[in-house]
C-alpha cells in the first residue's frame, strides 16, 4: 500500500471517529472529550500531508468541532450552566462562521473556543463557582487559540509527525 492511500484511509477512521466520539458524551463525558481533542489534534496534519487547501480543511473541521459543541451543549442541557454554555455556543459559532467565509483564522482569536473549556473545568470541578470556572475557561481558551492560530507551533506536527506544516493561507 502506499502512503498516500494510507494517510488517506488514517484520515478517513479519524474523521469517523470525530463523528462518533460525541455520543460517548453522555457515558463517558471525560474519555469523550478527551478522544475529541486528541482525534482533532490530528486531522490538519492529514490534510496537510494529502495536499488539502487550508481552507478546505478548515471548514471540515470547524463543522466537526461544532458537531462536537452541539453534543457538549446536550450534555449541559438541564443544568445549571445550560445558560452559559448556550451563549459559549453562539459565540464560537458566530466566530466559526465568521473564519470560514472570510478565510481568515483571526476570527478564533476573537472567538475563542471556550464552551470545551469550559465543560471540561465543570466536570472536573463540579461543585466549583461557575464564575471561577468560566474564569479559567476563557484564560486557558485564549492561550490556546493563540497557540494553535497564532505561534504557528504546529505541536502535533513538530513532535509527532517530523514535520512542518506551511499552509498557503489566504490573504
Amino acid at each position: 500500500m502506499n502512503k498516500k492511500l494510507v494517510l488517506k484511509i488514517i484520515l478517513i477512521i479519524i474523521l469517523l471517529c470525530r463523528i462518533g466520539v460525541p455520543f460517548l458524551i453522555f457515558s463517558y463525558p471525560l474519555p469523550a472529550f478527551l478522544l475529541s481533542v486528541l482525534f482533532d489534534s490530528f486531522d490538519g496534519q492529514l490534510f496537510y500531508l494529502l495536499g488539502f487547501r487550508w481552507h478546505q480543511y478548515n471548514t471540515i473541521d470547524k463543522i466537526l468541532d461544532y458537531w462536537w459543541y452541539f453534543f457538549i451543549l446536550l450534555f449541559l442541557r438541564g443544568q445549571p450552566v445550560f445558560t452559559i454554555g448556550l451563549i459559549l455556543f453562539l459565540y464560537r459559532g458566530i466566530g466559526q462562521i465568521i473564519g470560514i467565509v472570510k478565510k481568515n483564522e483571526k476570527a478564533y482569536l476573537y472567538f475563542p473556543n471556550i464552551l470545551e473549556w469550559f465543560f471540561l473545568t465543570n466536570l472536573l470541578f463540579p461543585n466549583s463557582q461557575t464564575f471561577i470556572l468560566l474564569l479559567v475557561s476563557i484564560s486557558w481558551s485564549l492561550f490556546v487559540e493563540w497557540l494553535m492560530h497564532k505561534s504557528n507551533l504546529h505541536i502535533v506536527s513538530k513532535y509527532i509527525f517530523h514535520q512542518e506544516m506551511k499552509w498557503e493561507l489566504p490573504v
